[in-house]
């Protein structure tokens, strides 16, 4: 079994390390680590508001559940 997640591991970083070479996968690097940071900053902007929609939402969804088992 240990030899089976090595052999997955080996692969899995051989194909990292590919990815980061080739110039494309640079630039699509650069795009990710770009919209990963676009939605920490929209996520901290709109923190409250997020907040209270997903409040309504569970508090939507807690009352339906408990109409439907009723």
């Amino acid at each position: 079994m240990m030899d089976l997640i090595n052999v997955t591991l080996i692969r899995a970083k051989n194909a990292f390390d590919s990815f980061m070479k080739e110039e494309k996968g640079a630039v699509d690097l650069v795009v990710i680590v770009v919209l990963i940071a676009i939605a920490l900053v929209l996520a901290a902007l709109f923190r409250k508001q997020i907040g209270a929609l997903l409040d309504s939402l569970f508090e939507t969804m807690n009352q339906k559940a408990q109409e439907a088992v009723q």
